[in-house]
């Protein structure tokens, strides 16, 4: 069989995510693979079938963080592969930049969270945070909304 054929036998993810930024800075989490990798990323997760991005982004941070968004507006459609369990994974991300409703969310160092039954500690990151300490942000392409 070709690798195309075996390609065609996964699936494809669409995702859908809240780009906050403020005063310069990206709110991500971290995270860590099942394979041990560590990884940062902005809240959100998997758009339902039948769903619209824009439901699903506004969905999932109302269930991750308790947080109404205003201002939600598509800013890139990023295209994910990585390979995770030995397994080749293939999304869609919606990117959506956002603002909190309660301008409270802004002064926060750290924001808390639940994502996948686990707390999870949002905090604020700089370009130069990102690129100093090299972090690892998912996906591809997202820091470039600091530019």
């Amino acid at each position: 069989m070709n690798q195309l054929n075996t390609f065609n036998h996964h699936k494809f993810t669409a995702k859908a995510m809240a780009l906050f930024v403020h005063e310069g800075k990206l709110l991500l989490y971290p995270n860590r693979s099942r394979d041990g990798i560590m990884f940062y990323r902005p809240p959100g997760g998997h758009i339902n079938h039948g769903e619209h991005a824009l439901h699903a982004v506004i969905r999932e941070v109302k269930e991750e963080m308790g947080a109404k968004l205003t201002n939600v507006v598509l800013w890139r459609v990023l295209e994910n592969m990585f390979t995770a369990d030995h397994t080749l994974h293939h999304e869609y991300v919606f990117c959506f930049t956002a603002e909190f409703e309660d301008r409270n969310y802004y002064t926060m160092k750290q924001i808390r969270a639940e994502e996948g039954g686990r707390e999870q500690l949002l905090c604020w990151y700089s370009k130069q945070d990102i690129e100093t300490h090299k972090m690892f942000v998912v996906p591809t392409g997202i820091v470039d909304v600091l530019s």
